[in-house]
């Protein structure tokens, strides 16, 4: 991972899942040979389309909002937080206790997220090529992950 604040923090991650979504989506186009998700609703209206890219946005710096947080405090501060000072200096202490559950907590809702994220997909696909196959004609996915009951 490296330190706080070096450059390309994070990328592995976002291209990680990135590739994931765009295999999953290309996989998709290739067996169906059109995406409905675009050819209906929001090209013909714009107004919703601008909602949704407005909502993206809004979404994106709320989840950025944390990483900005952390970024904002001095290199001061945190020079002295660490594990080896923490009988001289307790504040220092505690910032590098925060800095570091911060960083844990955000390793554990990543590493949870694309575990159900993956899971939900292997399911829906599943789903569907049984849908695709005749064995059932439900409309919508009730199993698992997708129950709505």
């Amino acid at each position: 991972m490296g330190g706080r604040g070096k450059r390309g923090e994070g990328v592995g991650e976002w291209c990680a899942d990135r590739l994931t979504v765009g295999l999953y989506t290309t996989l998709r186009l290739l067996y169906y040979r059109s995406d409905t998700r675009f050819s209906t609703g929001l090209n013909q209206n714009r107004q919703m389309l601008l909602q949704v890219f407005i909502l993206q946005g809004v979404w994106i710096m709320y989840q950025m909002l944390p990483l900005l947080v952390l970024n904002s405090v001095p290199p001061e501060v945190t020079a002295v937080a660490t594990w080896h000072n923490r009988s001289t200096n307790p504040a220092g202490f505690m910032m590098w206790v925060l800095i570091m559950g911060w960083f844990w907590l955000g390793m554990y809702s990543v590493l949870r997220g694309s575990c159900l994220e993956t899971l939900a997909d292997w399911q829906l696909t599943k789903w569907r090529w049984a849908r695709d196959h005749g064995k059932h004609t439900e409309a919508f996915c009730r199993d698992d992950l997708w129950n709505r009951r």
